[in-house]
């Protein structure tokens, strides 16, 4: 179980959120640290991924994998242009992939017609990409 607490102020002026990944082994409070509460906040869902990587247990959660669930940010190191080209390879990706889960469901609708509404669905999410 993952408890998240509230951020607060530090004395020091930063922001710390606390947060517990519960199951076997210690059950230390940690706290993610941030300028602002929003930054910590932030900080503490790579730190709960960090967490459960370590842990090298098989989470799921609303039926996703660690992956899905808590996705890995895009780094960003203050160079604008890395970031961007890393975000457009991200995307080129993500398109590449629908396109390609699209064909494969308009292969199965041909044959069966109840993956009709599917094969809608990921037309959609193809032009939300492509259109973005």
């Amino acid at each position: 179980m993952v408890r998240i607490g509230l951020p607060y102020r530090r004395r020091t002026g930063e922001w710390a959120c606390p947060f517990q990944v519960r199951g076997a082994g210690p059950q230390h409070i940690k706290e993610a640290r941030g300028i602002d509460a929003f930054q910590a906040l932030h900080l503490v869902f790579q730190g709960v991924r960090k967490e459960l990587e370590s842990k090298k247990w098989d989470v799921t959660w609303a039926g996703l994998d660690l992956d899905n669930a808590l996705p890995r940010p895009v780094p960003a190191f203050g160079d604008r242009a890395f970031t961007a080209r890393l975000n457009r390879l991200i995307d080129r990706e993500m398109l590449k992939y629908v396109r390609a889960a699209h064909a494969r469901l308009v292969k199965l609708a041909k044959t069966d017609k109840s993956w009709l509404p599917a094969v809608k669905a990921s037309a959609r999410a193809t032009r939300r990409l492509t259109s973005a």
